[in-house]
């Protein structure tokens, strides 16, 4: 009788067990592809996709992330839109794993036909001849586009930068003002 009885127990838990496993296997695998692909980019663009990113970012890490993006930034070539959105995800990723910062400060421009994607912390800094291939990555995305990554850091914090010129189409970011208004 007594093996029974720790059977009986011990199946119930395992179970239990299993099945927590299972939802936080679905729950990931929903968040990666999502990663992979963000259907908020899609549907409503690029600033509005990066807020979202950052609120969700801040609840997941318990890191502030403070946005600056105008109103007015226009939708863009979704391919622009998703390496910006790339490269913000890397950067932020690096700050929670390794800066050690508890804020980060987003900011996106057009300024003189270009877009300008800033990401900053307050972090411990790293060695910028021991890039990692995340960094690499976000070279070769914005290079692709024939933009530049640009990189400073030191023991106050870190500073990503990506500049992409626009195509005169695109250099007049501003949404028109109605006659309305």
């Amino acid at each position: 009788l007594a093996p029974t009885h720790g059977i009986r127990t011990r199946v119930p838990k395992g179970l239990a067990e299993c099945r927590k496993i299972v939802r936080d296997c679905a729950n990931d695998i929903r968040d990666v592809s999502y990663l992979q692909h963000p259907l908020v980019i899609e549907d409503l663009g690029l600033a509005a996709a990066v807020r979202w990113y950052a609120e969700e970012f801040s609840r997941r890490c318990g890191i502030e992330v403070t946005t600056d993006i105008p109103d007015s930034l226009v939708r863009l070539d979704e391919g622009i839109e998703i390496a910006f959105y790339r490269i913000i995800q890397e950067s932020l990723s690096n700050i929670h794993r390794h800066s050690g910062s508890k804020i980060a400060v987003i900011s996106i421009a057009a300024k003189a036909g270009q877009l300008v994607c800033e990401v900053r912390d307050t972090g411990k800094g790293f060695n910028l001849a021991e890039e990692g291939m995340g960094i690499m990555g976000m070279r070769e995305r914005i290079k692709e586009l024939g933009g530049r990554l640009e990189i400073e850091s030191d023991k106050n914090g870190t500073r990503v930068r990506a500049v992409m010129p626009l195509p005169h189409s695109e250099s007049q970011l501003q949404k028109p003002a109605s006659r309305w208004s």
